[in-house]
């Protein structure tokens, strides 16, 4: 390597990360994780928290802060011989400033934390400076709409001011009289007048700063103060300021009559009721809401409805949060709620958009095999269920179009392996060994017409029907082993239909998967070896995809075939993604841009008015963009039932659901109410190493001056050839969606798409380089 110096410059050039996550709100429920210190939490007690301006959450503790930028934490604790760290480990209160700033109230002292050198600016009470804090524990922080940052301490109120590096403090409500008792500030609020009130030694007390001589206001509760201590303020968009009480709950204060209003307990939505309800914060949510931190847990109070409700879903989560204890509540950006516990860390609750809908059969698990549709749009499922003696009998359930009542219709002894409706409404059940029943529907129920059992076939081949399907005239049934059979509807039998076309090696296609019919009236077979096309005069047309040797392990199978809204043909292969058929070439095109259809199993495919694909693999359901050729992947924890999407069992009806079967129960969503935001989270460089050991700020290595994350370049000597990099795409919900991709530009061509967001290098060349991350 040249001995010459050379500069990778960090800049965010291209940044396309796609977060699937990020979808406007349908209907929601928040899914909750946990963090401890096990993931390198600094403490389990959580006293407060905030999201700073570059998207990093902060946590303080009893024992510390820490950071967290979605993949791990970084923690800041008390360094007695380092006055730049921060000043005490008890961090009571955090607080994110209209100008990007962090402040932090510990139980000794105020800190400014500065992202350039990573540590932290002191401000300390002075006995002999009246321009420092009137006390050293500070409780809670409130900025102000000028840009003051307001202090509440267990003596009195600051206002901090600060211009340039300026900084000018003033005092109130503080006393220096040891004989007198000091006001011990646990809440503020500036309404829209100037006035600031504050919640002090749980009196609530106003602040007016607007005249010459400060005057100071209190407001006694009408009887027994002491019981009703005021424990927080919030004041709304409207003007309305709400205080939460020690004893009696949520109240409204008037602020031009000087009185409060529904101070009492409110009756929750399961009608209970609690003796004793203390409101200790009270923040507001996204739907118009207040989220209360209680006694009783997260609760959320309908303003309008003058009730409360569950602020959480999660039955197994409010248990653990009432035994282990609520400390902090918290909204990020994107509307996930974080829960501080006494003893138990964190608790995030990511919102889950419930466009997912299920439809359980019956109570427990149930493997939907199949969905139907019946010339009247009555869905059937099938499923499973044993007989007295163990055996298996084939169980269907109707959904009438009508009233939307799920029935259990009929069972039939055995295994059914493929079932279609035709379009007169015949319901033609295949079962092992190559033996079909027909049924009609009479009145809801299924009665049975006929049974066939399909020829030649030998005794000892354990032959199954894999699809039922029909072309322009005739009833089409596929097989295991043996191949395709029509219908003689003259003789009222079954025939072979030896049409399909040998591979290049001589090979029969004996396996048939898939059966398709499309607007032009071609019939589309698949196989285990590709696709026989079949136009209405007979002309046939095949396309081979996989070998002899392939072919025996089924990975190159025609898993689906499908048309879209533009009469685009569409094919998918088991493990090896997706293909268009380009009819004027006459070839299937591959389109395996995104790993979430190259990567996996794909097992069914619809399509949506919208012109996009809907397909099902190993990991969930996709949403595939046609014209943009982009790809998002939705999986089991957004909401689908089960943990497995069962193999061509789709459909799409007239009304635009689309439905798909699991092995619990079945699932529909309607693609137009699945709305994407392509704006991309911010990112940060997290963490620099050297021959894999981290790089400080102003080590022995030299390399950075200030922060990585501050920094728009950095240089590396000509023996420091071996790094990486880690950054963190700054989004919180459902941070395992994330999928990142780097290239160092001036050095590669192509792109790195990696599931951890890490780029390394080795023995770089000497130059200058700028690293995109997308």
């Amino acid at each position: 390597m040249s001995t010459k110096n050379f500069i990778n410059r960090f800049t965010l050039l291209l940044f396309l990360l796609q977060l699937f996550a990020s979808m406007q709100v349908h209907s929601q429920e928040l899914v909750g994780s946990s963090l401890t210190i096990k993931d390198g939490l600094v403490d389990p007690s959580i006293y407060s928290m905030v999201q700073g301006k570059s998207g990093l959450m902060w946590f303080g503790s009893w024992k510390g802060l820490s950071s967290y930028d979605t993949r791990e934490f970084k923690n800041y604790k008390n360094d007695p011989n380092n006055p730049r760290s921060i000043s005490s480990d008890f961090i009571r209160a955090c607080h994110s400033d209209d100008k990007g700033r962090l402040w932090f109230g510990t139980n000794w002292g105020l800190n400014l934390y500065d992202p350039v050198t990573d540590s932290f600016d002191r401000f300390l009470k002075d006995s002999s400076n009246a321009n420092s804090l009137s006390d050293n524990m500070i409780i809670c922080l409130m900025e102000d709409d000028e840009g003051d940052l307001w202090v509440g301490t267990s003596n009195g109120v600051n206002r901090v001011r600060t211009s340039g590096n300026k900084v000018t403090i003033e005092r109130y409500l503080y006393t220096d009289n040891p004989k007198e008792k000091k006001k011990n500030i646990t809440a503020m609020y500036k309404d829209p007048e100037g006035i600031i009130w504050v919640s002090a030694s749980h009196a609530l007390m106003a602040i007016d700063t607007r005249k010459k001589k400060t005057e100071y206001m209190s407001f006694p509760f009408e009887a027994d103060p002491e019981n009703k201590s005021v424990l927080t303020i919030y004041g709304d968009k409207a003007g309305n300021m709400w205080i939460g009480s020690r004893w009696k709950g949520l109240g409204r204060f008037d602020r031009k009559l000087k009185k409060f209003h529904s101070f009492r307990n409110l009756e929750e939505t399961n009608e209970e009721k609690s003796d004793v309800l203390s409101v200790m914060q009270i923040i507001p949510s996204r739907d118009g809401n207040l989220l209360l931190r209680t006694s009783r847990g997260v609760l959320s109070y309908n303003v309008i409805e003058d009730k409360l409700e569950n602020g959480i879903s999660d039955n197994l989560l409010k248990k653990k949060l009432r035994i282990s204890g609520l400390l902090s509540i918290y909204l990020d950006s994107e509307g996930n709620l974080w829960i501080g516990t006494l003893a138990d860390g964190l608790h995030h609750m990511t919102k889950r958009n419930n466009f997912f809908v299920p439809i359980s059969l019956k109570n427990g698990e149930t493997n939907v095999e199949q969905i139907l549709l019946d010339p009247s749009n009555n869905l059937w499922f099938q499923s499973y269920d044993r007989d007295r003696l163990g055996g298996m009998q084939n169980t269907w359930y109707h959904l009438a179009k009508t009233n939307r009542s799920l029935v259990r219709v009929s069972m039939l002894a055995g295994y059914a392996t493929r079932s279609y409706f035709d379009r007169s409404g015949t319901l033609w059940i295949g079962l092992w060994r190559n033996v079909i029943v027909n049924y009609k529907v009479v009145a809801g129920k299924l009665v049975e017409q006929g049974r066939y059992v399909l020829p030649h076939i030998p005794s000892s081949t354990e032959d199954q029907i894999t699809v039922i399907g029909e072309d322009k005239t005739r009833l089409l049934v596929g097989t295991a082993f043996n191949g395709l059979y029509i219908f003689d509807r003259e003789i009222g039998m079954f025939r072979p239909y030896n049409i399909l076309t040998r591979t290049k090696t001589g090979s029969i296609q004996k396996y048939i998967s898939f059966l398709f019919n499309d607007s032009k009236n071609n019939l589309w077979i698949g196989t285990s070896f590709g696709v026989t096309k079949i136009s209405p005069n007979h002309r046939r047309q095949f396309f081979q995809t996989a070998s002899v040797t392939q072919a025996s392990s089924f990975n190159r199978t025609v898993n689906s075939i499908h048309e879209d809204t533009y009469g685009q043909i569409w094919m998918v292969l088991s493990n090896d993604g997706l293909y268009r058929y380009d009819s004027a070439k006459s070839v299937f095109v591959p389109k395996n841009q995104s790993k979430a259809i190259n990567g996996y199993n794909v097992t069914n495919m619809q399509h949506d008015n919208q012109g996009n694909l809907w397909l099902s693999n190993e990991l969930g359901i996709i949403e595939y963009n046609i014209l943009k050729d982009k790809a998002r992947q939705f999986f089991f924890h957004d909401g689908i039932p089960g943990s497995r999407l069962m193999t061509n069992s789709s459909l799409k009806t007239k009304d635009g659901y689309i439905y798909f079967t699991t092995n619990n129960g079945a699932v529909y969503f309607n693609p137009k109410n699945i709305p994407f935001n392509r704006q991309p989270p911010s990112v940060v460089f997290t963490r620099l190493k050297l021959f894999n050991k981290p790089v400080t700020i102003g080590d022995q290595t030299e390399i950075l001056k200030q922060s990585l994350a501050e920094s728009d370049a950095i240089t590396f000597r000509h023996n420091q050839s071996i790094f990486s990099i880690d950054f963190a795409a700054l989004s919180f919900t459902n941070i395992e969606k994330n999928e990142y991709a780097y290239k160092l530009d001036g050095f590669e061509k192509d792109w790195n798409y990696v599931k951890t967001p890490t780029a390394s290098y080795t023995n770089l060349p000497a130059g200058t380089y700028t690293l995109l991350i997308k």
